[in-house]
Formats: C-alpha cells, sequence, structure tokens
C-alpha cells in the first residue's frame, strides 16, 4: 500500500516516503486498535 492509496500525497526527495508511511501506517493502527475498544497498553501487552 502506498501513500497515494490512502488518499495522502506521497512524499518526495530521499528518506520522506518511508517517514510518510510510517505515519499513515501508525493512524491506521490508531484507527483500528479504536474502533474495536482496544487500550495502547492493551495492544502494547498482546505484542511483547
Amino acid at each position: 500500500m502506498t501513500a497515494g492509496d490512502w488518499g495522502q500525497p506521497q512524499a518526495e526527495g530521499a528518506g520522506g516516503g518511508s517517514v510518510v508511511r510510517r505515519i499513515l501506517l501508525g493512524s491506521q493502527l490508531r484507527r483500528l486498535r479504536e474502533s474495536r475498544g482496544i487500550t495502547r497498553e492493551g495492544a502494547g501487552y498482546a505484542i511483547r
């Protein structure tokens, strides 16, 4: 999935794309977690 797939402009320049992808991934994961009522602590515990 690319930044453009989420309706966001793709980053230009060296290294900028990876930062944008991490931010978009974090946002998507947060929305999924919150929609299921999972706390940050609960998610952190589950992946350890």
